[in-house]
């Protein structure tokens, strides 16, 4: 009965034997990217290979060529040539014998396990069958890859809003701020008030029931009257946003932020052990110096790989109801203009196209 399945995955794996991949040496502020040629990853009986045709680039990406996270993630940093790569969009090629709900040929987005390279910016990867869902008909392979890694942090975030009506959103106009915004607007309802560069203020209020711009100081001083049942920050400038928004939120309401020490804690004491404790040392703190001085529950909100989530999010963009905003799109051999373009913040989310 599933002989031809099997003749399928075999096939598969003597059929692809090295890819073309961006990779990363020398790990640290001198990083060095360059093409090469890996070997094509081995699934396991719960994976796939999937060719990957997109692939975003995340500031956790460029964080860890420069050194973030050596120690959490050293099983992957420490490969000479390592293949960085946190989402991408692409076509299953095989799957493992323990694989059962997809097929070869299935169009797929996904995160890959973090842990784990070659990640997505090669020709292949190799995706744990819980960590994809099907790429969105509505959008393309570029405009797909660019969703899953942000999305999911953003769902973490939208997770823990419960009993409240009106949250204010830092961030409002990235990556993730944007997928917060999207879900808890058109999914949950909320009334929201959207915090955002004046480069994004236009489509951010689009969406959001009032927004203001974090660059114009009297938008700031009329932000700092107003209370809110729930804050969510997901900006890049949190030392600035993080005085402010804990204390716009009202008596038992809810601070969120993506703001997590774990990793830079990890970091700082080169101990796995050490850093997860301090950070957790950390979290108890602030949880209890704010529901005691302000009566505000604060909460740290992580990425987590969910594909039951990026199903839901790939209906959501099929029906209207979650929108995109446009990519950047470069060739995989273009790279260094595309991290120059990364690095100057001009667009919203830059996109690797395998060629």
């Amino acid at each position: 009965l599933y002989a031809p399945h099997f003749t399928r995955v075999m096939r598969g794996k003597r059929s692809y034997q090295s890819m073309n991949a961006l990779s990363v040496t020398d790990i640290g502020e001198q990083a060095k990217w360059k093409l090469t040629q890996k070997a094509v990853p081995e699934i396991t009986s719960d994976s796939v290979l999937v060719k990957v045709h997109a692939a975003g680039v995340n500031p956790l990406d460029v964080m860890m060529s420069k050194g973030y996270g050596q120690k959490l993630f050293r099983s992957s940093l420490e490969m000479e040539g390592v293949v960085l790569g946190k989402e991408g969009s692409g076509t299953i090629v095989s799957v493992g014998s323990g694989v059962w709900d997809w097929r070869v040929g299935d169009e797929v987005f996904f995160t890959p396990d973090i842990f784990k390279t070659p990640g997505t910016f090669g020709e292949y990867c190799n995706v744990p069958q819980f960590n994809l869902a099907r790429k969105p008909e509505s959008l393309s392979f570029e405009e797909s890859a660019a969703a899953p890694y942000p999305f999911l942090t953003a769902w973490q975030c939208t997770e823990q809003i419960k009993d409240v009506t009106d949250v204010a959103i830092f961030g409002a106009g990235g990556c993730v701020g944007w997928f917060v915004l999207n879900i808890l607007k058109n999914v949950k309802k909320k009334k929201i008030t959207a915090i955002c560069h004046s480069s994004e203020f236009e489509k951010v209020a689009e969406i959001a029931d009032h927004c203001f711009q974090f660059d114009k100081e009297e938008d700031m001083e009329k932000l700092k009257s107003q209370q809110f049942g729930a804050v969510i920050d997901v900006s890049s400038v949190k030392d600035q946003t993080d005085p402010l928004g804990i204390n716009l939120v009202s008596r038992g309401g809810t601070y969120i932020t993506t703001n997590a020490q774990y990793i830079p804690e990890i970091d700082s004491h080169n101990s796995l052990l050490c850093g997860v404790g301090k950070g957790i040392s950390s979290l108890a703190e602030r949880k209890l110096k704010y529901k005691r001085e302000l009566g505000v529950n604060y909460q740290w909100a992580l990425y987590q790989p969910n594909g039951t989530a990026l199903g839901q999010m790939s209906r959501l963009f099929d029906t209207g109801v979650c929108k995109m905003k446009p990519v950047k799109t470069f060739p995989l051999s273009s790279f260094q203009e595309a991290l120059d373009a990364f690095e100057s913040k001009k667009h919203w989310k830059i996109v690797f196209k395998m060629e």
